[in-house]
């Protein structure tokens, strides 16, 4: 096996033609918990509810995520904030916490999440 073969399989999992790969997860780090979502249950366009959470993770490169202050992924200027990125090149883990605020910063929660695919190139 050469290095191209190689490099050429990575490319291949890290960039699925639908649905996520085993390296993609969006975590909710909830007030009871982590809250995983992942393989089948990631999928874009999905508004997830109920989320009472300020601290997000996004890992992987094929989704990123939109933390609504409104419940049903309702827009609502600074306070829908994207988290994630659809580099992959890069490995890094995308971490988040909402804050919000002029002088003095404060945390907020969000409501719903939205998960978006990212666009494939």
């Amino acid at each position: 096996c050469g290095g191209a073969s190689r490099s050429l399989l990575v490319m291949q999992i890290n960039m699925p033609e639908k649905g996520s790969a085993i390296t993609d997860k969006v975590i909710v780090h909830g007030a009871n918990g982590d809250n995983e979502i992942g393989g089948s249950d990631l999928v874009g366009g999905k508004c997830i509810d109920h989320v009472d959470a300020s601290s997000f993770t996004v890992k992987g490169c094929n989704f990123k995520m939109v933390a609504h202050l409104l419940t049903e992924c309702g827009e609502y200027g600074k306070y829908s904030q994207e988290v994630g990125h659809c580099d992959c090149g890069s490995s890094a883990d995308s971490v988040h916490t909402l804050e919000s605020g002029y002088t003095e910063k404060f945390e907020w929660k969000a409501a719903s999440v939205e998960i978006l695919e990212c666009p494939k190139t």
